[in-house]
Parts: C-alpha cells; structure tokens; sequence
C-alpha cells in the first residue's frame, strides 16, 4: 500500500511539472520543444532564468524552488531571433506569485567592435564585458521598464556604439521592436 501511495505521489508532482533540477523544470514548460537549446542562463536570488533557442525564436523561462522540488512558473517570455549584428535576446521584467521581482536582459553581440555594454541608471548599472557571439545577461532583483535601462554598447575606446532602444517607423511602435540601435 505505501508503494502504490508513493507512486501515486509522484505521478501527482510529475504531473504538475515539478522536477529535481532547475534545467528539468524549465525543459518541461508546455513552450519547450524537445530540439530547443539552451543558450542562456543564470541566477537571480532563488530562481533561475533559462532562454532556450528554439527555431526562430528564443523562449524565455524562469523556474522557482519549492520545498525540495523545481517549477517553471506560469509565464515565459518570446522574441523572434534577428540577424542584427548587436541582439536583444530577451528583456524580462516580472513580478512572480511570491512578490518577488525580476528583470533580466539578454544580449548577444556579433560585432567585433564592441567592447562592453552598460545597462542601468545610477546604483542599478551593470557594466559588463561582452565577447562575440556569448550570450550575456544582466539581472536584477526588481523591476526596470524597458525605457529606464539606458542601455548602451561601446567600443574599446569607450565611444558608444549601440542603444537599445526604438526606431519609429510611421508614428507605430510596437514591444517587439524594441533592439539594438546602431549610431552613425
């Protein structure tokens, strides 16, 4: 009887799309296909945030502890891949069920004159160094809109190169159009 009790337990967490792992968790949200590929991860308090490649996109999980067991939780955030040379991966600004609060950034660069990149205003900057083609992210535990983090790319030399930001086309903005910017 306790076997069979046991068993049914774990049906019932495996069910419910707990795992032992964080990658287990996030590979089991209902957006994840079986060939998506990690490409980026990290840690912001006690979740972690995978971004999984997946075709022409890129699908952006987190996953929250419970108890001894992973979770993805009911949310994940998609962009459509570019070829820009300078790419927003994925911008995540996200209040969870427990109050806690995460916004995360996800670049990648494929310009050989960028350098590193500064994304925060006064005590929430990060300054980071960016290497071609390495996905990089930027964390932090509250939450920033989109057009408070100032991000900004630069050569070695310091001179900006990049902004994220829009560029309006015909009096429309959409979210998705949110991207690097390059300066002339």
């Amino acid at each position: 009887m306790a076997v069979i009790l046991i068993l049914i337990i774990a049906l019932i967490i495996y069910i419910q799309g707990f795992a032992y792992d964080p990658l287990t968790a996030a590979e089991r949200n209902q957006w994840i296909s079986a060939d998506a590929k990690v490409i980026g991860q990290t840690t912001v308090g006690n979740q972690y945030i995978f971004v999984f490649e997946i075709n022409e996109e890129y699908r952006t999980i987190i996953v929250q502890k419970h108890l001894f067991l992973w979770k993805s939780v009911n949310c994940s955030f998609r962009s459509e891949k570019s070829s820009d040379l300078m790419r927003l991966i994925t911008y995540c600004g996200v209040s969870l069920d427990d109050h806690t609060e995460i916004t995360a950034v996800f670049i990648q660069n494929f310009d050989n004159n960028v350098s590193f990149v500064k994304i925060g205003e006064g005590s929430d900057e990060l300054e980071k160094t960016i290497i071609p083609g390495e996905v990089v992210a930027f964390t932090w535990q509250k939450i920033i809109c989109f057009n408070d983090l100032n991000a900004v790319a630069y050569s070695n030399k310091s001179l900006p190169l990049y902004v994220l930001g829009y560029e309006i086309k015909g009096g429309v903005l959409y979210a998705d159009d949110l991207r690097w910017i390059h300066l002339e």
